[in-house]
């Protein structure tokens, strides 16, 4: 076997080892609800983790996470467990008019998973949404939309209000 081919197989064995493909990868989720009034912001924010926000019913912010579990070389021993303790109480929170999602910030959390969200908000909601490399959903939306993303696909479409868009 050639030096070459031996680097080839190397990282064709460390691609398989570092990547979950949608049979292997395992997941939990959870669901919260907020009744809000008035003008209302979303602030979402993820690292891989996909982020949808479209239109639901006036005066509630429904909120649907998935947690998938990470493979790779630096993940912890315990991912199920990680992800259980993430959905027993996820970084969500409602105070002053602003619901904020957030990624985990455990380091271990960080390393094992990834949080995405699906977000119903009522129709004149302000959203800002940044993410890392999750692919970003907004639609329907009638309040301000800011969104920042570094390497994703960003779809925005049917607003009624001023869109920001920024992409890396």
């Amino acid at each position: 076997m050639t030096l070459r081919s031996l680097f080839l197989c190397f990282f064709v064995v460390a691609g398989l080892v570092t990547t979950a493909t949608p049979a292997e990868a395992q997941r939990f989720f959870f669901d919260r609800w907020y009744e809000v009034r008035g003008r209302t912001t979303l602030d979402v924010r993820t690292v891989r983790g996909k982020i949808d926000v479209s239109v639901g019913d006036p005066g509630r912010v429904d909120i649907k996470g998935t947690v998938t579990l990470q493979w790779g070389f630096d993940v912890p021993a315990n991912p199920a467990e990680l992800a259980r303790q993430l959905t027993g109480n996820p970084p969500v929170e409602y105070a002053g008019g602003v619901v904020r999602l957030r990624p985990p910030v455990n380091a271990d959390q960080v390393r094992a998973l990834t949080l995405g969200y699906e977000v119903r908000v009522p129709p004149d909601t302000r959203v800002i949404s940044e993410s890392d490399s999750g692919a970003t959903a907004i639609r329907d939306v009638n309040g301000a939309v800011s969104v920042k993303t570094q390497s994703a696909t960003t779809s925005i479409w049917r607003l009624g209000g001023d869109a920001d868009v920024t992409t890396g």
